[in-house]
């Protein structure tokens, strides 16, 4: 019974973990999400949130633009802010130099 506990509290744990991410990488200046496809396309429109996201009242993404002043960082944030919205396109917006 403690082994099942355990696991459940790490799953929900890992969730809300997700959760939190994903709301720091938006409450920032240099990401913004396009919450819907208006150009058409073979995408949702509006894209679920991954797994138990839902449950948190999470929405999806259907893209999520990226300000980056550089190829490297550009790398880097892509590689970052895709693994916390698997449901999202990212488009790279240039930054001011």
């Amino acid at each position: 019974m403690l082994v099942v506990l355990t696991c459940f509290a790490l799953f929900f744990g890992y969730h809300l973990d997700w959760l939190q991410r994903r709301r720091e990488v938006l409450s920032g200046n240099y990401a913004s999400v396009i919450s819907q496809n208006t150009a058409g396309g073979t995408r949702p429109a509006h894209p679920a949130a991954p797994c138990l996201l839902r449950l948190f009242k999470e929405s999806g993404a259907y893209a999520i633009a990226v300000t980056c002043e550089s190829e490297s960082q550009w790398l880097a944030e892509s590689q970052r802010i895709g693994s916390l919205f698997p449901e999202a396109k990212l488009i790279r917006v240039n930054g001011a130099r």
